[in-house]
């Protein structure tokens, strides 16, 4: 998956990586050089599949890791995060044909239009 990173002090964000490739949030942070990162900042991991390390002296400084794609559930392909954002009408044809150039052929999920139809 890609990854991007951000560095956070406050109410300012910096992006430090616009896309790091990795297995998992923490693997994409332990990638890259963070700046001042050193053994006492904690890890962890949010709901939403992305990840932070965190300044245990200061928590309003923090790295974090999000993911910028998914890995379908029906086909396996990795798509854009932001095709999961909302799903399309069924009668959508030009939104679905857009997000069906980042799944394979025959993905199901595609196919039933968000399982909203049967095929």
């Amino acid at each position: 998956m890609k990854y991007c990173i951000v560095y956070q002090e406050g109410e300012q964000v910096t992006e430090t990586y616009s896309e790091v490739e990795a297995d998992s949030p923490q693997g994409a942070l332990d990638q890259v050089e963070c700046e001042g990162l050193d053994g006492s900042w904690q890890y962890e991991d949010d709901a939403d599949g992305s990840g932070c390390y965190v300044d245990p002296q200061r928590s309003d400084r923090l790295y974090s890791a999000r993911p910028l794609s998914y890995e379908c559930a029906a086909c396996g392909a990795e798509a854009p995060i932001d095709d999961i954002a909302a799903v399309p009408a069924p009668d959508d044809d030009a939104e679905w044909d857009r997000l069906s150039l980042h799944h394979y052929d025959q993905c199901e999920w595609i196919r039933t239009r968000g399982n909203q139809i049967t095929v």
